[in-house]
Formats: structure tokens, C-alpha cells, sequence
């Protein structure tokens, strides 16, 4: 598997996007970094290429700056049934940080969804944790975010490129894997590694 990862990033990368223009307008020159502090001490780094608000609190300063509308709603997400609900399953670790496990453990997860429009148009979707605030899924046509529990990292960049971007981090970990517990969620993470475009890793029970 680990031989045919070069050829894989390079068909990624070589897939032309179209952003809108409102993705574009948001687009940052370079990654950004945000750090966010977990239950043991240690911290989570948010690396994003877009400037979108991380935390829930910060939803209303950023619409206004972005002369944005806004919908917030309640959502509600089955994990234990088939179909689009992922349960435990590696792809799982993929869409959900380590800070927000529990929300592995529940049968029913409660987001706030937050709809950004832009002059009545739709734009993009991003929910956010109940109680914690913080970002965990974005639904948007060419943004994606993905997460590594192994590193510790959330990369939100566009579809191909973000996926690119944590594969890469990921691989660079390798050499300092020493466990076989670390080794097992490594060729987990790399191996259910995807970009959901406008899918949401649970089934909706309402809205």
C-alpha cells in the first residue's frame, strides 16, 4: 500500500477544482494554525486554507464581517444504523477529532448546523459540537475537512488538496511509529482516508 501512495497523491493533486466565488473570496494565501486544548494536557491543531470560524461563538462576528446571512438549527444524527452512518468504523477517525470521542460512544448526536447565505444563495454548512462549540463537519461543494487522531490535526482545505495535505503529515509520522497500537491506527487513518462532498458521516433524524 505504502508504494503506490506517491502515484495517489499525485492523481490528487492533478484534479482541477472549481470554487465559488465565495470560497475563493475566503481562500487564505497559506495554511493557518489553531490550537485548541484536550482533555489530557496536550493540543489540537486546527490547519486551515480557508478563513471560516472554528468555534460557535465566533459564527455571528464572522457573517457579519463577511456580510453573510445565517441560519442556525438544531440537528440530530443516528451513528448506529447503515447506510451514511459510519458507527465506529475507521472513516469515523477520519471526521471526528479525538476531543469530541464521545461522541463516537452515542447513538444520537445533536450538532448545531449553521447555514451561511450570501444574498438568499446558499453557500456552505458547518456544524458544530454540542456543548463544546467547536467545529467538526463542513458541507460544501470543493471544502473538506479531515481529522487524524494519531497526529492530533484537523486539515480544512479543498477536497483533493486537504486530503493530500493530512496523508502527507501522516506519512511523515511514520518513522517515529513505535507501537503496534500506533501502527494499526496509522494504516487505519491512511487507509479510510476520503473527502465526503456533501455527505455527512451519520444518518439525519431530522430537518
Amino acid at each position: 500500500m505504502l508504494k503506490s501512495l506517491p502515484f495517489l497523491l499525485f492523481l490528487l493533486t492533478s484534479v482541477e477544482l472549481f470554487a465559488t466565488e465565495f470560497e475563493t473570496q475566503i481562500q487564505l494565501e497559506e495554511y493557518q494554525t489553531h490550537s485548541i486544548p484536550i482533555a489530557d494536557g496536550s493540543q489540537w491543531q486546527f490547519q486551515s486554507r480557508y478563513e471560516l470560524p472554528i468555534t460557535l461563538d465566533a459564527v455571528e462576528s464572522y457573517a457579519k464581517h463577511q456580510q453573510l446571512e445565517i441560519k442556525i438549527q438544531e440537528r440530530s444524527f443516528n451513528q448506529s444504523s447503515g447506510g451514511g452512518g459510519c458507527g465506529h468504523s475507521p472513516a469515523c477517525i477520519i471526521v471526528l477529532p479525538f476531543y469530541l470521542l464521545d461522541m463516537l460512544t452515542a447513538d444520537t448526536v445533536t450538532l448545531d448546523q449553521v447555514s451561511f447565505y450570501h444574498q438568499s444563495e446558499w453557500q456552505i454548512d458547518m456544524f458544530y459540537s454540542r456543548p463544546h462549540g467547536q467545529l467538526v463537519r463542513i458541507k460544501s461543494d470543493t471544502i473538506s475537512m479531515l481529522s487524524s487522531t494519531l497526529i492530533q490535526q484537523t486539515i480544512i482545505g479543498e477536497n483533493q488538496q486537504a486530503m493530500v495535505q493530512l496523508s502527507q503529515q501522516l506519512i511523515a509520522q511514520l518513522p517515529k511509529l513505535q507501537t503496534t497500537e500506533e501502527l494499526s491506527l496509522f494504516k487505519k487513518e491512511l487507509s479510510g482516508m476520503s473527502y465526503p462532498v456533501q455527505n455527512l458521516p451519520f444518518n439525519v433524524l431530522n430537518g
